[in-house]
């Protein structure tokens, strides 16, 4: 991830109420879906990892 995206998350996450990440509980992903697709899953997977890599290579680089 870039370092803009970090901070953006690093951002949102300390502004969540702590109240909502304490006390509320996630519903889980067999609730909410009917079924999850495996293959476009590990597809979604395999782009963000490739995305990261290049990404970190990036920013060695400089």
């Amino acid at each position: 991830m870039s370092e803009e995206l970090r901070r953006r998350i690093a951002l949102a996450a300390a502004q969540t109420p702590r109240r909502a990440v304490l006390e509320e509980i996630e519903q889980p992903v067999a609730e909410r879906h009917e079924a999850v697709d495996i293959a476009k899953l590990r597809s979604a997977a395999n782009e963000l990892m490739a995305a990261l890599i290049a990404d970190i290579a990036v920013d060695r680089r400089g």
